[in-house]
C-alpha cells in the first residue's frame, strides 16, 4: 500500500475533540456523490471465480465486477457490514475478507451477505486501518501497527497476536505465505521477516546490505522464489534460505513499487502511472505499461487470473491483456 495513505486515514471521515480524546465519525455519502459502481478512491482488488472485489475507502464500501465484462454485480455497504475505510480485501474463493478500521469483515462470496465482523483490539488501544491481510483456507492474518493478528478462517476467533516487542516489528507492511511459511516486509527497519506460520515463531531475519532493501513494502512469493519491493527496487530471494538471488533496480524498468503480483512465470509490478512486468525466472523487464488511456493515477493494488490484470488507482479500476499490456476496460 502506498506509504501516504497511511497519513490519509481520516480524510473523508468527520473529526470531533471531546474531552481531549479524538473521536472519528463516518461521514454520510450521498446516491449523487457515489459513482454507478461505487468505486470512489479504491484501494485493495482481488478475483475470486468469475468475480472481481474491490474496495473502495472513500465509499466504505465492496464492489463486486463481473471478471469477464467488467459489469457490476452488486455494491456491499450496508452498516451492519462495519466497511469502514476497507484498505484490503483478500479471499480463500469460498469468502471475502477485508481489513477496515479496527476490524475484519467476512464476506460470503457467492452472494455478498456478511458472514462475521471481528473487532479488532490493538494493543495499547487507538483507531488505524490495516496494513495489509493474507488469507487461506485454515488462518487469516491482517497487520495493524506494529503487530500481526492471526485469526481462524473458519470461525474469525483469534488465534495469536504476533507482537513487535517479542519479534521487532517496525511498521510490518506486507504479508506472503509458502507452504509452512509466513514472510514479512518491515517497513521500519528495512528487513524482511520469515515467521513459521503454523506457530508464528521467528525462522529468521532477512537484512543483509546488499539484499537492497529500503522501505520494503510489498511481497509475492511463487515456490522457491521470495519477490520483495522497496523504493526503487525489487528483489529476489531464494525462499528456502532467504540468500540473495538479485536485485532489479535498473532505470529502464521504472520501479517504484506500490503493489505486486505472480503470476506463472511472470512478476507484475505496480507503480505510481504504469505497471512492469518481469520474467519472474531471470528478472528481466518485459514491458512496461504505462499508456495515458490506460487511467492509472497512483496505482494502489493488482491482481492477476488467467489472461488479465486489474488494477486500481485514482478512481478507477483498470483492466489489461497480459499477453500484450494493451488496455480492455477501464471501470469508474
Amino acid at each position: 500500500m502506498n506509504k501516504a495513505r497511511r497519513l490519509l486515514v481520516l480524510v473523508g471521515l468527520s473529526c470531533v475533540i471531546v474531552n481531549g480524546a479524538l473521536l472519528i465519525v463516518l461521514a454520510e455519502t450521498s446516491a449523487a456523490s457515489m459513482s454507478r459502481t461505487g468505486i470512489r478512491q479504491p484501494s485493495g482488488v482481488v478475483v475470486s471465480g468469475d468475480h472481481v472485489w474491490v474496495t473502495s475507502m472513500e465509499e466504505n464500501s465492496v464492489t463486486e465486477l463481473n471478471a469477464s465484462n467488467g459489469s457490476l454485480v452488486r455494491v456491499i455497504d450496508a452498516k451492519s457490514d462495519n466497511l469502514n475505510y476497507p484498505t484490503k480485501i483478500a479471499t480463500n474463493d469460498s469468502d471475502v475478507w477485508t481489513a477496515n478500521l479496527n476490524s475484519v469483515t467476512e464476506l460470503n462470496a457467492s452472494n455478498g451477505s456478511l458472514v462475521r465482523v471481528i473487532p479488532v483490539k490493538l494493543p495499547g488501544g487507538g483507531i488505524d486501518s490495516a496494513q495489509a491481510l493474507l488469507v487461506t483456507k485454515v488462518h487469516v492474518w491482517v497487520v495493524f501497527g506494529h503487530s500481526i493478528f492471526e485469526l481462524n478462517a473458519s470461525n474469525g476467533s483469534l488465534v495469536r497476536v504476533i507482537d513487535a516487542k517479542a519479534e521487532g516489528f517496525k511498521y510490518p507492511d506486507a504479508l506472503a505465505i509458502s507452504g509452512s511459511h509466513l514472510w514479512v516486509t518491515n517497513f521500519g527497519s528495512n528487513s524482511v521477516f520469515e515467521l513459521n506460520a503454523s506457530n508464528g515463531s521467528l525462522v529468521r531475519v532477512i537484512d543483509a546490505k546488499d539484499d537492497g532493501f529500503e522501505q520494503p513494502s510489498e511481497i509475492a512469493v511463487s515456490q522457491n522464489q521470495v519477490w520483495v519491493a522497496g523504493d526503487n527496487a525489487v528483489t529476489e530471494l531464494n525462499a528456502s534460505n532467504g540468500s540473495l538471488v538479485r536485485v532489479i533496480d535498473a532505470k529502464a524498468d521504472a520501479l517504484s513499487p506500490a503493489a505486486m503480483f505472480i503470476s506463472g512465470a511472470y512478476l507484475w509490478v505496480a507503480e505510481g502511472n504504469a505497471v512492469t512486468e518481469l520474467n519472474a525466472s531471470n528478472g528481466s523487464l518485459v514491458r512496461v505499461i504505462d499508456a495515458k488511456d490506460d487511467g492509472f493515477v497512483g496505482a494502489d493494488d493488482i491482481a492477476v487470473k488467467r489472461n488479465h490484470v486489474w488494477l486500481t488507482g485514482g478512481n478507477a479500476v483498470t483492466e489489461l491483456n497480459t499477453s500484450n499490456g494493451s488496455l480492455i476496460r477501464v471501470i469508474k
